[in-house]
Formats: structure tokens, sequence, C-alpha cells
């Protein structure tokens, strides 16, 4: 059933027109970059005069290893399909946010604590883990990242990230260019797929861990077993969604 499914999906790249067979064969959509994650999507759904603009879950600005989305380019579309969970919400500049985060983080590892970031498999991660190799690099630090997830390699979600290069931003596919080495190739990096893993990193250190939620996972295991230390840093990277372990905390 999983691999018939799998077999009826049709892969599109950005700006490549698909007409529907049959019934809709005089509908047309097509794929813009959403500009939230790595293959994140906004639709146009197009037929004849009219324009259907399907946008949840996008990102204006630019981000480290991707460009903003494309929506402003759409001129009045016929009807224009949005969310607003983050209306009223006030965002830091990039910068800012990146400088902030590596001063709370080594602040806490320079104390000897432990530094906890949950996060998703394969979105947001992708550019922490840039901006932590990145710092890592320019500072020579023997500090050890370590990311804990399950079920899905690490391995596997870098080599498809690296293989995608030409749907990420401008400044990445320059780098590439030049040099011809993946984005996503971090000496620093470790590897866990279960817990005992972890007693081989060096202390302290930082653990990105899935799930960005917090729900019976390895971030949810290590935050209970972590938490009576005051010297750990726990940080969320995004809005999550509200458990009944992040309302208690």
């Amino acid at each position: 059933m999983l691999t018939t499914t799998f077999d009826n999906f049709v892969t599109l790249k950005y700006s490549q027109d698909m007409s529907l067979g049959d019934r809709g064969k005089d509908i047309v959509v097509t794929p813009f970059a959403s500009g939230n994650m790595l293959g994140g999507t906004i639709w146009r759904i197009s037929k004849e005069t009219e324009n259907i603009i399907y946008a949840v879950d996008y990102n204006h600005k630019r981000e480290r290893h991707l460009n903003r989305t494309v929506l402003e380019t759409f001129e009045r579309p016929t009807v224009l399909i949005t969310d607003a969970f983050n209306y009223g919400w006030s965002h830091k500049n990039r910068k800012f946010r990146d400088s902030e985060l590596i001063e709370k983080l080594m602040s806490a590892l320079r104390d000897c604590g432990n530094v906890l970031i949950p996060t998703d498999t394969a979105g947001r991660v992708l550019e922490l883990l840039m901006i932590l190799h990145q710092h890592w690099t320019v500072t020579n630090s023997q500090l050890c990242i370590l990311w804990c997830i399950s079920q899905i390699r690490l391995k596997h979600t870098i080599d498809f990230a690296n293989s995608m290069i030409e749907w990420m931003s401008d400044s990445v596919q320059r780098q590439f260019d030049a040099d011809r080495a993946g984005p996503f190739n971090f000496e620093n990096l470790r590897i866990a797929t279960k817990r005992s893993d972890l007693e081989r990193c060096p202390k302290p250190m930082v653990v990105l861990a899935t799930n960005a939620h917090l729900e019976g996972s390895f971030a949810q295991d290590l935050l209970l077993e972590w938490i009576s230390n005051p010297k750990i840093w726990f940080c969320l990277p995004k809005e999550p969604l509200q458990t009944l372990l992040l309302e208690s905390l």
C-alpha cells in the first residue's frame, strides 16, 4: 500500500508546470519556493485566467541556506489561501538571533553545562547545524556537537540535502561553485541513534534532539534527565505546539 502510494507521486522542480489529467486537464499546478525549509513549496493553481495561490507556512526573510519566498512576486491572484500563525510576532534580524544563540550556548558550555535544542529532523535543523558548524570551525572548538535522531538516519538527510544545491540560496550555490563541497558536510558532528551513544561523547556537549515539540522523543527524555541540573541550557528554536510538558515548563 505505502509503496504503491509513493509510486504515484510526481516530482516537480520549482516553476515547473504540470497539467492534471482526465477531468482536470485544463488545470495547471506550479510549485514555487516557500523559503521556510529546503524543498518547501507554495502552489499556484491555474485555469484559464483564474489563479489560486496556496501559500501556507512560508518565510519572507532570507535564511542562511535559503532564499526568501517568491510569494511577493504574484500580483493580484484570484484567491490567496494562507495562514496567520505568526500574526503579531516580532522577529529579530538574523545576525542578532545567531549571535544571541551562540553567546548563550557558549556561556553554558564554559560553565560545564550541556545544551539541549529540540528540533525537527530535516527542516530547521539544517540551518542550526550550519550556524553551529561555522562557529565551531572559526573558533576551532573541541566541544562536541551531537544530533540524536530516531527512526530517520542523519546521513540520509545530509546526503539528500547536499543533492538539492539548486534549491538553496544564491550564496550557498556560489560557495559550492567555488569549492565543490557540499554545504552540509560537518566535521564536528557526531550521530547518536540511541541514548547510550551519548556516553561516548565528551562533556559538556550540544545536543540537537528530535522532536521539536518534546512528544515521546529523545528531546523529552534528555530534558527530564537533565532538568535538575541548573547549568543546563534549554533552547526552543521555534514556537512549539503546546504540549503538557511545555505547559508545565
